[in-house]
């Protein structure tokens, strides 16, 4: 899109509405967002905005997505732009320099050539040139964009890192079904242990933080307990009435001794077989990070049936 198509499309509002335009409403106006257009054009927008109808520098910067800096140098005459070619800096001619600042542009960690300066610690003549020449080179359009794409990988990274132990103790479930037992034993006297360390980690006042974790666990997996299984408005969809996990992923072939079990004859290609469903009232350790939680609100829409009661 040409200079002059851009201008006709702002000369044509009056300037309380151009006022009025956010940045997202100007770039709505001239079909394009501001940042993939060339820096020269873009300042000889700010010129002309500026000479026709009086609007702030800031407003400029912040609409045509420039730095204050630009912005001035467009309201410069012409010949005071002039200026010696910045090519013979060292700076600009070191190839490690360079591969840094495109770097920083690509992971959005340099949205501005004052970025560069301070990352690079280059003078702002050449963190401005530099900026310029790897944004037109590589036409990197929106860098908010980028941003978004590095924020989501980090996020995506943290997650991975939190769950891959759940996902590993889910994927080893059926394998471990004799051992579960003595794993739940584990489990409760590591809470007892944690709830008996946070009592003598409270009364450390070197070791706050740590008390403040550990209690946080326990309370994050109390209050799924009671939101899982104990409340009745939120209780999983997969506990029946009775209490007992009707999930097909934690259905048991045997009975363990001592639990709270019944037994539920299924249908296989094999013919008929008896598995047992555990009682989650009285081993509610198993539900709090159970990938398969439903609430019971969702019922209908996920349209779960129980099965028949023995």
């Amino acid at each position: 899109m040409s200079l002059e198509e851009l201008w006709s499309r702002l000369r044509g509002l009056r300037s309380e509405d151009l006022r009025s335009l956010s940045p997202e409403g100007l770039a709505r106006v001239l079909g394009v967002d501001p940042r993939e257009l060339p820096l020269t054009t873009r300042m000889e927008l700010a010129r002309r905005l500026y000479n026709e109808f009086s609007l702030p520098q800031r407003w400029i910067a912040s609409r045509l997505r420039m730095s204050l800096r630009d912005v001035s140098r467009a309201l410069k005459p012409k010949e005071e732009l002039t200026r010696a070619p910045s090519s013979t800096s060292p700076v600009l001619g070191d190839p490690e320099v360079i591969a840094k600042a495109i770097k920083l542009i690509r992971e959005g960690r340099a949205r501005n050539p004052n970025d560069l300066v301070l990352e690079l610690k280059v003078a702002l003549d050449d963190a401005e040139e530099l900026f310029n020449r790897i944004v037109e080179n590589e036409k990197i359009t929106n860098i908010k964009t980028v941003e978004a794409a590095a924020r989501i990988a980090r996020y995506v990274r943290e997650v991975e890192k939190k769950f891959s132990r759940m996902e590993d103790l889910v994927k080893k479930a059926e394998d471990l079904e004799g051992k579960l037992k003595e794993l739940i034993g584990e489990v409760e006297e590591k809470t007892k242990l944690l709830i008996e360390g946070i009592k003598y980690l409270r009364e450390l006042q070197s070791i706050p933080a740590l008390a403040r974790t550990l209690n946080k666990w326990i309370n994050e997996v109390q209050e799924r307990i009671h939101e899982r299984v104990v409340n009745e408005e939120t209780r999983c969809v997969w506990i029946d009435d009775q209490g007992y996990c009707t999930n097909p992923k934690w259905r048991w072939h045997r009975r363990l001794e001592g639990e709270d079990m019944k037994p539920l004859t299924i249908t296989t290609r094999e013919g008929e077989r008896t598995v047992y469903l555990m009682n989650m009232l009285k081993n509610p350790l198993l539900c709090p990070f159970c990938p398969y939680y439903r609430p019971r609100s969702q019922r209908t829409q996920y349209r779960i049936r129980y099965p028949p009661t023995p």
